[in-house]
């Protein structure tokens, strides 16, 4: 159960990651924020959002977390292994991160 609860929030966190402050390949991430109506820097970071659900959680890491943690749940309630199989890329992408963060300071 452990296992499961590590491996889910480091799932849950890269793709909350990924939706709410990344530009992503192709910049998906930000064309998908745009379409909510959240303004983007240069670099693709939001800088202004509009005052609706969507567009805030969007934008807030944290906010976004929480529903995505939901579905994940949900999703594995239904179908374990499926989720688990495509939970792997996002885990160990978030994994990396910590480690590259951890090694440069």
């Amino acid at each position: 159960m452990f296992f499961q609860l590590v491996f889910g929030s480091l799932v849950v966190w890269r793709v909350a990651s990924l939706f709410s402050s990344e530009r992503g390949p192709f910049d998906i991430f930000v064309k998908i924020r745009s379409l909510a109506g959240i303004q983007h820097d240069d670099a693709g970071f939001p800088t202004h959002w509009p005052h609706s659900f969507f567009a805030e959680v969007l934008v807030c890491k944290w906010c976004l977390s929480i529903w995505i943690g939901i579905f994940y749940f949900i999703l594995w309630l239904i179908q374990p292994q499926i989720v688990f199989y495509l939970g792997v890329p996002f885990a160990l992408s978030a994994g990396a991160l910590i480690v590259e963060r951890v090694a440069n300071g």
